[in-house]
This record gives structure tokens, sequence and C-alpha cells, in this order.
């Protein structure tokens, strides 16, 4: 089975058959261009006569000469413990990350967003490194109530995918740089939390004195820090704040318009307190728990009643169903009546036929459970 070769650091005699891509992490296998390239590096060898048969045994062994050549001692003995098939079947591209070897474009985004999560960090351990960490503010981010272009902002921001002018500058679109408020270099972190306007604009927030903002600090770890530190209604506030920097800050860039710190921090919450009241959180349906059929004492029975009613034709419905102690079903009855009153009339009608059917069962411990605690306390 040919496979993909993933390496750091190749070795000398396999570094011609990689092409180095972006990430230095990866390097892409590229076979040599000969049309029966994976089929060469096995061969077909007679091991013998096989007993009371006419055919031969023949037994298929990996080429070392091959592989020498064009592996690293490590992937030779990799590939060298890849048991061959017998029936030559032809050569198949396996997407490992499926269970059926299919791709689809849900695993390979999950294995691309696996790739990027690793990148934020040497740690990828499981239980509790980067990823993980990294997972948990992403949730909190998606399940904020806030406008969605601020949810994809802050995404944008957390990627520094944002226009920035040093990342404008980086991709050759502009030669001028500077922050609109201070001539700074306009990174994503100066912007939303180094600027002298982001940091009054901060100074007005009841938890600013938990910002720790450092002029180092990247934005990305710093938002992680605070979103792992504070509660969801918190983080609401700050989501916005920071979309409304960065929108003054374009408006000052492009309609020379400048909103003071003050004006900045209220125009972010009047925005946030309008949508929150157009989009109220949604309602948690608490379930009902189930009741559980309890069981009757050994040797006894237990009838199960209970009673319907419909207002439009006033009918009702009765039913009623007998088990033993053990939950074994004996019998069962259902009876539609007419001339139902209400609700209550039908729960006692429904009563009155389990008491006449116990009076079948006069021999045994009867025990009748109903639906209506009204109508039993009647009785």
């Amino acid at each position: 089975m040919p496979s993909v070769s993933l390496s750091a650091s190749p070795s000398p005699q396999t570094q011609n058959r990689f092409f180095h891509s972006k990430n230095p992490k990866f390097l892409l296998f590229s076979p040599p261009p000969t049309q029966n390239f994976y089929l060469d590096f096995y061969t077909k060898t007679r091991c013998g006569m096989i007993p009371g048969s006419a055919t031969a045994s023949w037994g298929i062994n990996w080429r070392e000469d091959l592989l020498q050549a064009w592996f690293s001692a490590e992937e030779v003995n990799c590939i060298q413990n890849i048991p061959l098939s017998f029936r030559h079947p032809p050569d198949t591209l396996i997407w490992h990350f499926e269970g059926g070897g299919q791709y689809t474009v849900r695993s390979g985004h999950e294995v691309a967003r696996r790739v990027l999560l690793q990148q934020d960090g040497d740690d990828t351990n499981a239980n509790g490194g980067p990823i993980v960490a990294f997972e948990h503010v992403w949730k909190k981010i998606w399940k904020a109530r806030v406008p969605p272009k601020v949810r994809i902002f802050i995404w944008c921001a957390l990627l520094n995918i944002l226009p920035t002018k040093d990342n404008l500058i980086y991709r050759g679109i502009s030669e001028l740089g500077g922050c609109v408020f201070c001539g700074a270099d306009e990174t994503v972190a100066h912007v939303l939390l180094q600027c002298p306007m982001a940091i009054a604009s901060w100074s007005l927030f009841p938890t600013w004195t938990h910002f720790n903002i450092d002029s180092t600090v990247e934005f990305k770890m710093w938002f992680q820090g605070f979103a792992a530190d504070h509660p969801l209604h918190e983080l609401e506030k700050v989501m916005v704040c920071l979309w409304m920097l960065w929108y003054e800050c374009n408006q000052m860039a492009w309609a020379g318009r400048q909103w003071s710190s003050t004006e900045i921090v209220s125009g972010a919450m009047h925005c946030l307190q309008e949508f929150q009241e157009v989009h109220p959180p949604p309602k948690t349906h608490t379930s009902r728990a189930r009741a559980k059929w309890g069981q009757p004492p050994p040797g006894a029975i237990k009838i199960n009643v209970s009673g319907v009613f419909h207002v439009e034709s006033s009918f009702g419905g009765v039913g009623l169903v007998v088990r033993n102690y053990i939950g074994a079903f004996l019998a069962c009855k259902l009876v539609v009546l007419n001339g139902i009153s209400n609700p209550m009339h039908a729960k006692l009608v429904a009563l009155r036929e389990g008491l006449i059917y116990a009076a079948k069962w006069s021999n045994l411990e009867c025990r009748i459970e109903g639906d209506s605690q009204g109508a039993l306390h009647s009785v």
C-alpha cells in the first residue's frame, strides 16, 4: 500500500523526492515518474511445491535494494512491516482519517483545523494543552449573544487577518504604516489593546484591573486568558467593545470622525443591549422526569389506569394495563365513552373501570395506580 511520508528532516538520499510547503512541519512526498513504481518495490519468488498439489508456493518480498535507495532506514523498517497481498490488488489511495477510507470534506476540515491548532504551541496533549484550551475559547465565541459581525471580527482578529497597516505592508498592498490615533505601528494588539485610545476605553470597564495588558503580549494569547477567566456575559461586552474600537479606527481613517473613549464604550454597550433585546436567550426546556413503574409486593398485581377527555366531541377514553409483581403483562382494556363532561370525569371513570377489573382478581392482592392524584383522593 503506498503511503504519504511526513517528515521534519528528510535524509539526504530522500531529499530530492520532497517538495517543501509553507508549513515547515510537513513535507509532501513526490514519487518518481515510473508507471509501475510501487509494484517495483516487491518481487514474487517461488518458494517450492505445495505438498499434495501440482501448484507452486509463491512468496512476495519487499525489494530491499529499491527501499534502501529511496527511503531512510526508519522508513524502510516501517515499510517492511507492511504485509503484502497475494491477490495483487491495484494500488489505492486511502484517507485513513475516515473509517471507510474515502475523503470527506468534514474530515478534511477537521484535519486542517487540528493542524492549525497545533501551530499555536508545541504541546498537543489532548488533556489540557493549547489545542483543548483554545477549543474552549472558540466555543465561547460562537456561543456569545452578540451580532454575527462581531463574532466574525473576533475570529479574524484571532487569526491575525484583519487589514491592519502591518498586514497590508506585509502583503505589499500599502507602504505607509501607522495608527490613525497615535501614529505607532498598527498591529492587531496595538489597535485593540495598546493604543492610548484603546487604553482610555478599557479604563472605563469595571474589569479593567483584570486586563493585565503587556506591551509585548499577542492579542490571541491575551484574549484566550481573558475568555478563560471571565464569564460569558463579560466576554460579550469585551467582544463588542473590541469591534467598536476597530470600527472607529476605520471611521477615523476614511471619514475623519473621531469619537471619545466614553462615546466608544457607550456606543458598544448600546449596540449590545439593542441586539440582546431583539435576540433573547433561548429558552431552556426542562424535561419532565419520566415516572418509573413501581413493582408491587411478591404475589400481587398492579393495575395502571388512565382517562382522557376530548373537549369538542365530549368523548372520553379509558385504558388500563395489568402486570404481575415481576412486570410481566397479564391483561389490558381500552374503552371509548360518550358523554364525558370534563377531564376529572374521565379520570374517575378510569378508576372505576380499574376497580371493576380488580374484582375479577379477587384471589390476589391488587394495587391500582393512576396519573391523577385528585381522582384518587376523591374516592
